[in-house]
């Protein structure tokens, strides 16, 4: 099995979790050279528990994923120029909650990530220099995860079926800045919207339409500037399509 690409934003290098033989134990991480065609030999990375989710950082040099500690999801950051892991102060924290679909800014001093430490799935941002920020409006009565963070680390995307939505899984905008949501006129439907994927401007969100029942799922782009969502030509397909993982300059 193989799950959960993403690509460095240079376009260089492809990431992915992996079940296949001669790994460490359950699923693994791999990370796939295009330049050179062939997969890149990092030990430090996997462990004999699962290894799931990973999102580079925007400038391409590390690597966030989350990896089962204790029976637990757990955030860590690998930097594969000298193989090894990097310190999350605040985010290492052993408890009896889960965190995972991490997201960083450029450097990877901000993550956004999904975590059930408050009884169900929300979004939290941690920061480097902070910790866990307080953020009261990220917190709701149902379910928040899938978030994705701008390079800067000011812009942050989510999905939520929490109640002033239009229906089902919508998406949301926030401005980690200003702290408030960010209007999205007509970007969201009566059918779930999933899988945000947020511009470095925060002005265009690529994410995925969850149709249900026998219709496919497409990805389509929303534009701040028009308010308009759109299916890229030549993108989707008769088949499912879904889970985009863009990486905006």
């Amino acid at each position: 099995i193989e799950a959960d690409p993403c690509v460095s934003d240079d376009g260089s290098l492809i990431a992915f979790a992996s079940t296949r033989p001669g790994g460490a134990g359950g699923y693994d991480l791999y990370i796939y050279d295009r330049l050179y065609q062939t997969l890149l030999s990092k030990h430090g990375m996997n462990s004999a528990t699962d290894e799931t989710g990973p999102a580079f950082t925007h400038d391409s040099a590390r690597l966030v994923f989350a990896r089962i500690v204790d029976g637990r999801y757990r955030v860590k950051m690998y930097e594969p120029a000298g193989d090894t892991l990097v310190a999350l102060p605040g985010l290492d924290l052993a408890g009896a909650w889960s965190d995972w679909q991490p997201s960083p800014n450029l450097h990877g001093d901000r993550i956004a990530f999904t975590s059930n430490r408050a009884g169900r799935a929300h979004v939290y941002v941690w920061d480097r220099g902070v910790g866990v920020l307080n953020l009261p409006d990220l917190l709701s009565d149902s379910t928040d995860w899938q978030p994705s963070l701008s390079a800067d680390g000011r812009w942050l995307a989510f999905s939520s079926n929490r109640a002033r939505g239009v229906g089902g899984y919508d998406v949301y905008l926030y401005d980690l800045v200003n702290h408030a949501f960010v209007r999205t006129p007509r970007l969201d439907s009566a059918i779930d919207e999933v899988h945000p994927s947020v511009s470095a401007d925060g002005a265009t969100i690529a994410f995925q339409s969850h149709r249900g029942g026998v219709q496919p799922d497409t990805l389509a782009v929303w534009t701040a500037s028009d308010s308009t969502r759109n299916l890229p030509p030549n993108l989707n397909s008769s088949s499912t399509t879904t889970q985009p993982r863009l990486r905006w300059r």
